[in-house]
């Protein structure tokens, strides 16, 4: 995805009326809770992190399904850390695999909504999954907005990458907006990316995965 950068100059942006118009369109992509597959050989471990939102499928056919499965989504905190009720993270309680390698991944930095800003941040969630193995597993994202007090927004748009997973592997999905440094100086960078994990030792070393473009055709079905 495009880097997005601090300074103004190098920003990818959005009106505020824009902005909220694609934020309302945004809610036509319709979702159910992701769930995971029984136990198999063919599963491999997945964590989740991202300060916006993911969605997992795996794709059987060569097309993008109607309906997509949420794994996470950022929830909004105030500045004492306690959540917004009307702004749940999910899942409310987060899962944790028993043998997960240690996070590879840095912490993502909280994002300021572009509207209601007033109502709290946007706090990383982090959460584990098993997902199977026996087809490519497509991950998508309705992308990220830090906000601002002028009258345009850092936007990193929606997304979709394919990637194929190996069973009794492990991996990190990493997705939204974070912070990178350039020679320019630092700058916000949209990510979507899986890393697969393996241990040496007792340390946690991340392997990028190949991603492919999502399919650009929905399902039918």
């Amino acid at each position: 995805m495009e880097q997005v950068g601090f300074s103004r100059m190098h920003i990818k942006t959005i009106s505020g009326l824009l902005l909220a118009s694609a934020l309302a369109g945004c809610g036509g992509i319709a979702s159910i809770p992701y769930v995971e597959p029984a136990l198999s050989p063919e599963t491999a471990r997945v964590r989740v992190i991202t300060n916006s939102d993911v969605f997992g499928d795996s794709l059987t056919t060569n097309c993008i399904p109607k309906t997509r499965h949420l794994m996470a989504r950022a929830g909004r905190q105030f500045d004492n850390g306690q959540p917004h009720e009307s702004y749940p993270q999910f899942p409310l309680q987060p899962h944790k695999i028993v043998g997960m390698p240690d996070r590879s991944a840095p912490g993502m930095i909280k994002l300021q909504p572009g509207i209601r800003m007033a109502e709290g941040m946007y706090a990383e969630v982090e959460t584990e999954y098993l997902v199977p193995t026996n087809a490519p597993f497509m991950v998508s994202t309705l992308g990220a907005v830090m906000g601002s007090y002028g009258s345009t927004d850092s936007v990193c748009p929606m997304d979709a990458k394919v990637f194929e997973l190996k069973a009794g592997k492990d991996y990190e999905v990493f997705v939204g907006m974070h912070p990178v440094q350039t020679p320019a100086g630092p700058r916000l960078s949209c990510a979507l990316s899986i890393r697969r994990l393996a241990v040496i030792g007792k340390v946690t070393v991340p392997i990028p995965v190949d991603a492919r473009p999502a399919p650009k055709d929905g399902c039918k079905n």
